[in-house]
């Protein structure tokens, strides 16, 4: 029987995740062209690899979930999810969520409370991101 170890899955899965960050990157770009056309693409993947990795351990695992959580993020700022309702973080980020929860439930109840946050937190168009972000 061939048994394949977890490093060797990870080692098997790289090349994808790093498709799916590129794909990210040029996605965001098209879809909120004003907001990133002058940050460079190093600064772009410097924020994105590290808010998806985030979201991967609070175990989010699709893939339209993980590109609207990094927009969420690239947005509104690094751990934005600490500006959310108390509730919101109980229901989609807190450690004792099991893996059985329901993703899509855990992802729209975060979407839902993200479109309350103030816009003035929201990301405006500029040159590139701030050398020090709050």
């Amino acid at each position: 029987m061939l048994t394949i170890s977890d490093v060797q899955v990870k080692k098997l899965a790289e090349p994808l995740e790093e498709q799916f960050l590129q794909h990210v990157a040029q996605s965001v770009r098209t879809d909120f062209p004003a907001e990133f056309a002058m940050v460079t693409e190093r600064e772009l993947a410097s924020h994105i690899r590290p808010a998806y990795g985030r979201f991967r351990r609070f175990g989010f695992r699709q893939k339209e979930h993980l590109y609207r959580l990094v927009v969420l993020e690239l947005l509104y700022g690094p751990n934005f999810e600490l500006d959310l309702a108390k509730e919101c973080r109980a229901v989609a980020f807190e450690t004792h969520v099991s893996d059985q929860s329901d993703e899509a439930e855990r992802f729209w109840t975060v979407y839902r409370h993200a479109d309350a946050l103030p816009q003035e937190k929201r990301r405006q168009p500029m040159s590139s991101f701030p050398e020090q972000m709050p």
